[in-house]
Formats: C-alpha cells, structure tokens, sequence
C-alpha cells in the first residue's frame, strides 16, 4: 500500500509513541483496515526524511503487523525535518541523506526494500520482508 501521509513517523508521535495529530487521524482511518486485510507494508511521503518502523500495530511492534516505511528524502527546497523523538517501533532513520528507494517483488511471499543515498547510491538501509499470510504452498525465493 501507498499514501501520502504516514500514520507512523517520529514527526508525529506522542511521548508513548502512539501516532498524533495528521498521523493520528490518518492511523484511526486506515490502521483498522490495513490489519484486517493484511497488509505487510506501507509507504508514505510528506515527512521530509527517512523513517523504516518495525511491524507495529497501536504503537507497539507487533508480529504479522504492517511495517511502515516513510521515504520523504528525495530533497526540496525546505530541506530535511529534524527529527528528534523516538519510538520503540523505530528501526531505521535518516535526516540527513537525500535519497531514493528501490522495491523488489520476488513472489507472493517475499519482497525487498532498500534505501540508497542520492549522492553516491551507496545502500543506507534495507529489509527483506516475507508475507506471513501468503498460501503455504508458494516457495519463496532468496
């Protein structure tokens, strides 16, 4: 899935790390029925900066929950948000690489997502993700 808006960001956290403000609303809009349909990763711009959560669901890293990934990095103007709070979901931060992302879909069950520098399109962070609710009888491919 893809959006804007991120429900999960350091940019709009609370002190317990639940979301606030837009990503409040955005979350109490959308978390709900990205659970239930289950999906395994979201993607959302907006926050100037990068941000890879752990697979969270209200706040708390949570087992088959979407990971949400915010890769607002590609630069303007306005420059980089500075980031300062932190969240027990997050894993992967970057305020101060532009950057781009590169997506690669293996099969049903797993996929790759890395984070590269725009300066030298060295790897800044990257994951590989397995889809838990994928049919049992599809092989995954490494």
């Amino acid at each position: 899935m893809a959006g804007h808006r991120p429900l999960y960001s350091t940019a709009c956290v609370d002190a317990s790390g639940l979301p606030s403000g837009q990503c409040a609303k955005t979350a109490a809009a959308f978390e709900a029925l990205f659970n239930k349909y289950q999906v395994n990763v979201y993607f959302a711009g907006h926050v100037h900066a990068y941000e890879r959560s752990a697979p969270v669901q209200q706040g708390v890293p949570t087992a088959n929950a979407p990971v949400y990934i915010v890769h607002g990095a590609a630069g303007n103007v306005e420059g980089h948000q500075h980031l300062t709070a932190a969240a027990k979901w997050l894993v992967a931060r970057d305020i101060t690489n532009y950057g781009f992302g590169r997506l690669t879909v293996f099969n049903s069950t797993m996929l790759h997502w890395g984070a590269y520098t725009a300066t030298d399109g060295s790897l800044a962070d990257e994951v590989y993700l397995t889809n838990p609710f994928a049919p049992k009888d599809t092989l995954a491919v490494a």
